[in-house]
């Protein structure tokens, strides 16, 4: 909860990279997966702005009163997800797009002035359920990593048994049983 109310405020997923952990850590999460997904997830996750980007230019353009046909909407979402890959962990950064976007497709930019007034409070939505998303992200490869893990260990120990070997799990050590 304090992640989200943090990453919100500051509008940057890195800020409450933090919180994340502590986060994570008090509701089990394995260490390890949560230490390798979260800064992954919190510098490549673009699917926040991607959505955005992509439902606020189809609405500036329906406002705009441009025609919108099959192949501009297909134009859109193609130049969203490759710009989506470069748009920085900066609050308003997507607005950069959305101009650029706007004006690929023959929008006057003019047109978007409305979005620049809810921006802020846009952008910390988007943040604060950016911060979720990754710690869901986290806790669902950690859940996996477990779940593959303990497979990987009931498989070496059936193996340790059939080969006379006994296994000890805390110390993952074999010794002989001869």
């Amino acid at each position: 909860m304090n992640n989200d109310i943090t990453e919100t405020a500051a509008g940057i997923r890195a800020v409450a990279m933090a919180e994340m952990y502590s986060g994570l850590d008090k509701y089990g999460c394995n260490t390890m997966a949560s230490r390798f997904v979260v800064p992954v997830c919190a510098v490549m996750k673009g699917d926040g702005p991607a959505i955005f980007i992509t439902a606020a230019c189809v609405y500036v353009t329906e406002q705009a009163g441009v025609e919108i046909d099959a192949g501009k909407v297909i134009f859109i979402i193609l130049l969203t997800f490759s710009a989506s890959l470069a748009v920085p962990n900066i609050p308003s950064s997507s607005m950069v797009l959305v101009v650029t976007v706007l004006s690929s497709i023959g929008v006057p930019t003019k047109a978007a002035s409305i979005l620049f007034a809810m921006e802020w409070l846009l952008d910390r939505c988007r943040s604060g359920i950016g911060g979720l998303s990754v710690m869901y992200l986290s806790a669902t490869t950690s859940a996996i990593y477990e779940s593959i893990k303990k497979k990987s260990d009931d498989e070496t120990e059936v193996e340790a048994e059939e080969n006379g070997v006994e296994f000890d799990k805390s110390s993952l050590s074999a010794t002989s049983l001869v």
